[in-house]
């Protein structure tokens, strides 16, 4: 079934909300946010004073005045260590230094200014965290620190917001075999419930932009854990413009600073490394085969052109990738024919009779119907001698020997399970993140932020690669880019204006292999019919075929053939916001468009 949805949805949001906080309050609003309020010695409050906040990795200068109230906002800055600078002429300067602040936060930090010269500075040092007391947000966060020391053996990136309170995974996020590969396994490690909220309720950002598709709800991308600065849960009462979802994970990548940084990394894990387990010391039994490799590495720094730009204190760049692979062991015991019943001979075949015992099969021929003692409704036939088939159809034969033969001995007098396959899956996983940062002129903040997550998963036919038919074989495959540009103005010492743009490719393949080998004609199927097949080439479903009651039956020869499941999406978002602070009130009116176009073949 096709579900063409091009235009699936068009959601506009307007977040034309204002926050009016009086007295110590400030806005909840997007990105982060350093407020606070200048008073001299004896509590008055100090109107035009300059206040400077610094990013001490980039050194990159925000610089703002305080109001009539004596109140200052400095809105939409990243997660990072910032210095704060208070001067006003005829009082002693004051400087507060390490001022940590997160993504989507919003810290105080009020400066007392002395009457003295402006010469004389007063140091200040925050060494500590500063805490969030100026929104009633209910947010929690994981850093670069945590996330480069704690295990993942995934490299699940949503896995670090488990860590949260109120944070519940609903399947296994952190399985082994998994990697993210396909919107099934996507949606399997992004898939949280918080505060008791249902799956698929929670907004997933990555540098500000929406990452999460609009069908299952599932993560586009999952960057590489070496790449992130921060991952944080915003659960409650957040702000209008995060308000599309029951909680938001927010996620954030490094960003270069004013010195080069590099990082090279390899992690492997192997079958050599892993004791063997008792049960197969005991059986001689070798350790499974279980193989990981990761290969990835960072560099950031500011953007040098020699001779031509200097790009510190205003450009710098970051870039992270890196390359998982995985050999999974695939391995199954199914039910075929056997030498002699490929030919139509099922004199040694065996079924259960009604006491549970092994009893000789028998056949009948379908071409000696007789009234049954004269009955019109109920008929006999006769039993091929010795269950050898003498007049066989020609395509029943062909479907008998297109299956492989057996391999190993049978578990029963059944011959059931009387063939092996042993194989493997292989899983790749590639992850590219990007971010630039410029500071242009006194003005504008602009940056830019962009990435692929693409991978492949390969279930192997357990016929064998040359078999027409197929079963278990599945290819997934993913490839989804996405990109964010956005530039913060500052219109004036009071006024901040934000405009942010964002865009998520899905591009995601489940099926089983088509083909190009099966022959129609020479399984007697008219040129004419064959004309409207949809995918030619491709073997039909044959399934369920032979077995009964407590008897096995053959396994599937082409099992799912037209089972396609594809998903392309193209997600926009356009957000813009501004910042006034007023007298004592920081307001914020904003709006946001987001257009999801989809197109699904399930």
């Amino acid at each position: 079934m096709r579900l063409p949805k091009s235009n699936i949805m068009r959601a506009l949001t307007v977040l034309a909300v204002f926050c009016l906080i009086a007295g110590t309050g400030a806005a909840q609003i997007k990105s982060s946010v350093i407020t606070g309020t200048v008073t001299d010695a004896s509590g008055g409050v100090l109107p035009g004073a300059s206040v400077v906040v610094t990013n001490e990795e980039t050194n990159v200068a925000l610089e703002v005045q305080t109001n009539d109230a004596g109140v200052y906002t400095v809105p939409y800055l990243g997660a990072g260590r910032y210095t704060l600078a208070v001067s006003l002429p005829g009082f002693q300067a004051h400087r507060k230094t390490g001022i940590v602040i997160g993504t989507a936060t919003t810290v105080r930090s009020d400066a007392v200014l002395a009457v003295g010269e402006v010469t004389t500075v007063v140091e200040v040092g925050a060494d500590a965290a500063s805490l969030q007391t100026e929104t009633s947000t209910v947010q929690g966060a994981v850093n670069a620190n945590i996330i480069a020391n704690l295990p993942n053996v995934n490299n699940n990136p949503l896995y670090y917001a488990t860590l949260q309170a109120g944070v519940v995974p609903a399947f296994q996020m952190y399985d082994s075999t998994r990697l993210g590969v396909g919107f099934g396994d996507r949606q399997r490690m992004s898939a949280v419930r918080i505060n008791g909220g249902e799956l698929g309720s929670n907004d997933v950002q990555l540098d500000g932009v929406s990452v999460q598709g609009a069908a299952w709800h599932e993560a586009a991308v999952m960057p590489d854990r070496d790449a992130l600065q921060e991952v944080r849960v915003i659960s409650n009462t957040f702000s209008a413009d995060l308000g599309n979802a029951q909680a938001v994970v927010s996620m954030s990548t490094k960003s270069g600073t004013n010195a080069f940084h590099g990082t090279a990394s390899y992690r492997v894990r192997n079958e050599a490394f892993n004791a063997n387990g008792l049960y197969n010391n005991s059986h001689a039994i070798s350790r499974p085969m279980y193989r990981v490799n990761e290969a990835g590495g960072t560099i950031g720094g500011p953007v040098i052109i020699p001779k031509l730009f200097n790009g510190k204190d205003k450009l710098f760049f970051f870039v992270s990738f890196s390359r998982v692979t995985h050999t999974d062991p695939v391995s199954q015991l199914l039910t075929v024919p056997t030498e002699k019943e490929r030919l139509g001979d099922f004199s040694e075949s065996k079924v259960r009779d009604n006491n549970g015992n092994p009893v000789p099969v028998q056949i009948y021929n379908p071409f000696t119907a007789q009234p049954y003692q004269g009955s019109s409704t109920t008929f006999e036939r006769e039993p091929y001698p010795n269950a050898i088939v003498t007049n066989p159809d020609q395509f029943g034969l062909k479907m008998l020997q297109s299956y492989p033969k057996p391999n190993r001995q049978p578990d029963d007098a059944y011959n059931s399970n009387n063939y092996r396959f042993d194989g493997t899956a292989p899983i790749v996983r590639n992850n590219l993140a990007t971010r630039v940062d410029y500071r242009l002129g006194e003005k504008h903040s602009l940056y830019f932020t962009g990435g692929l997550s693409n991978g492949s998963s390969i279930q192997p036919n357990r016929w064998g690669p040359d078999n027409v038919f197929n079963i278990g074989g599945t290819e997934t495959s993913d490839d989804n880019p996405y990109a964010g540009m956005g530039d913060t103005i500052t219109l004036n010492p009071t006024t901040v204006l934000d405009i942010r743009y964002g865009l998520t490719r899905i591009n995601s393949r489940s099926a089983f292999p088509t083909g190009t080998g099966f022959n129609y004609s020479e399984w007697g199927m008219p040129p004419e019919v064959q004309a409207f097949a949809a995918m030619p080439g491709a073997a039909p479903s044959i399934r369920n075929f032979g077995g009964s009651p407590g008897n096995p039956q053959l396994a599937n020869l082409n099992a799912d053939t037209w089972n396609r499941k594809m998903e392309s999406q193209l997600n926009h978002a356009l957000n813009g916001s501004v910042t006034k602070v007023l007298s004592k009130w920081t307001l914020k009116a904003g709006g946001e468009y987001r257009v999801y176009l989809g197109n699904w073949q399930d």
